[in-house]
């Protein structure tokens, strides 16, 4: 099962991209990634897991 990282994740203090323009923490919906409308579509195309992690596990 893969997840998609959508916020969250400490990207240091000499990054050049702030979410947001002032956060040092990755954020998929800040503009600067450009990355949430990428999730969304891919997401689109996995299946659909219903129950818990060890059951994926197995």
């Amino acid at each position: 099962m893969f997840i998609y990282p959508v916020h969250g994740g400490f990207i240091g203090r000499d990054a050049v991209k702030l979410a947001f323009g002032s956060y040092y923490k990755y954020d998929a919906l800040a503009p600067e990634f450009q990355t949430y409308e990428q999730i969304k579509e891919l997401v689109k195309e996995q299946p659909i897991f219903y129950g818990s992690i060890a059951e994926a596990a197995d």
